[in-house]
């Protein structure tokens, strides 16, 4: 992903939640997340990691074999 299209999604993430997630200036190493972000993580990966738990039950419920119609159990 290019470096400009990254720093628009997180600006409009941190447009959409109201606050600044991510401080780029005070560590020489990189980025930190600010407070804020530090709360929305914790808010965000339960959540990311139940919608992808739900993906994973989608995926094995389409894997496995249909039931039968009613119809063809009066049969």
């Amino acid at each position: 992903m290019r470096k400009a299209v990254l720093t628009r999604q997180i600006n409009d993430l941190e447009h959409a939640v109201g606050a600044t997630l991510l401080d780029k200036t005070s560590d020489p190493d990189g980025i930190r997340l600010t407070p804020a972000g530090v709360a929305f993580k914790a808010e965000v990966v339960p959540v990311l990691a139940m919608l992808a738990g739900m993906g994973n039950a989608a995926a094995v419920m389409t894997a496995s074999p249909q039931p039968r119609s009613c119809r063809a159990m009066t049969r």
